[in-house]
Protein backbone atom coordinates (compact mmCIF):
# COMPACT_ATOMS: atom_id res chain seq x y z
CA UNK A 1 0.00 0.00 0.00
CA UNK A 2 2.72 2.13 0.48
CA UNK A 3 4.87 1.21 -2.21
CA UNK A 4 3.41 3.02 -5.76
CA UNK A 5 2.08 5.95 -3.87
CA UNK A 6 6.23 6.74 -2.39
CA UNK A 7 6.98 6.29 -6.18
CA UNK A 8 5.33 8.82 -7.25
CA UNK A 9 7.08 11.12 -4.85
CA UNK A 10 10.26 9.89 -4.68
CA UNK A 11 12.27 12.93 -6.45
CA UNK A 12 15.23 11.39 -8.71
CA UNK A 13 16.23 7.69 -8.77
CA UNK A 14 13.30 5.38 -7.41
CA UNK A 15 16.06 3.11 -5.24
CA UNK A 16 15.59 1.54 -1.31
CA UNK A 17 17.27 4.55 -0.13
CA UNK A 18 15.30 7.12 -1.44
CA UNK A 19 12.07 5.07 -0.51
CA UNK A 20 13.02 5.07 2.87
CA UNK A 21 13.46 8.61 2.71
CA UNK A 22 10.10 9.58 1.16
CA UNK A 23 7.96 7.34 3.64
CA UNK A 24 7.83 5.72 6.98
CA UNK A 25 9.16 2.03 6.01
CA UNK A 26 12.86 2.04 6.55
CA UNK A 27 15.29 0.55 3.40
CA UNK A 28 16.09 -2.77 5.05
CA UNK A 29 11.77 -3.16 4.61
CA UNK A 30 11.71 -2.10 1.32
CA UNK A 31 14.89 -4.83 0.74
CA UNK A 32 13.33 -7.37 2.44
CA UNK A 33 9.82 -7.26 0.38
CA UNK A 34 11.52 -7.37 -2.64
CA UNK A 35 13.00 -10.66 -2.04
CA UNK A 36 9.09 -11.99 -2.30
CA UNK A 37 7.82 -12.68 -5.74
CA UNK A 38 4.83 -10.36 -7.01
CA UNK A 39 2.24 -10.94 -9.38
CA UNK A 40 2.63 -7.90 -11.40
CA UNK A 41 0.59 -8.80 -14.66
CA UNK A 42 -2.38 -10.15 -12.18
CA UNK A 43 -2.05 -6.57 -10.34
CA UNK A 44 -2.28 -5.28 -14.08
CA UNK A 45 -5.32 -7.38 -15.05
CA UNK A 46 -6.83 -6.52 -11.93
CA UNK A 47 -6.70 -3.14 -12.22
CA UNK A 48 -7.91 -3.11 -15.78
CA UNK A 49 -10.93 -5.39 -14.60
CA UNK A 50 -11.51 -2.31 -12.05
CA UNK A 51 -11.07 0.61 -14.39
CA UNK A 52 -13.18 -0.85 -17.44
CA UNK A 53 -15.40 -3.43 -16.28
CA UNK A 54 -15.75 -7.07 -16.43
CA UNK A 55 -17.40 -8.61 -19.59
CA UNK A 56 -14.87 -6.19 -21.55
CA UNK A 57 -13.54 -7.16 -24.68
CA UNK A 58 -9.91 -6.35 -24.17
CA UNK A 59 -7.22 -5.71 -26.91
CA UNK A 60 -3.17 -5.13 -26.33
CA UNK A 61 -1.10 -4.23 -28.24
CA UNK A 62 3.41 -3.36 -27.92
CA UNK A 63 5.55 -1.72 -30.03
CA UNK A 64 8.72 -3.32 -29.25
CA UNK A 65 10.76 -1.29 -31.76
CA UNK A 66 14.37 0.58 -31.40
CA UNK A 67 15.59 3.09 -33.28
CA UNK A 68 19.71 3.58 -32.42
CA UNK A 69 20.64 6.67 -30.56
CA UNK A 70 23.66 8.79 -31.01
CA UNK A 71 23.64 11.84 -29.98
CA UNK A 72 23.06 14.20 -33.13
CA UNK A 73 22.71 11.71 -35.24
CA UNK A 74 19.67 9.78 -33.90
CA UNK A 75 17.20 9.20 -36.88
CA UNK A 76 14.15 11.79 -36.76
CA UNK A 77 15.80 14.26 -34.95
CA UNK A 78 16.39 17.58 -37.05
CA UNK A 79 17.65 21.01 -36.10
CA UNK A 80 14.42 22.64 -37.93
CA UNK A 81 14.67 25.62 -40.61
CA UNK A 82 14.03 28.94 -38.81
Amino acid sequence: MTLFPTILLVCGKVNFSNLSRYSKLSERTYRRQYRQAFCFMGLNAKLIEMTLGQGTTYIGAMDCSFIRKSGKATYGLDWGVA
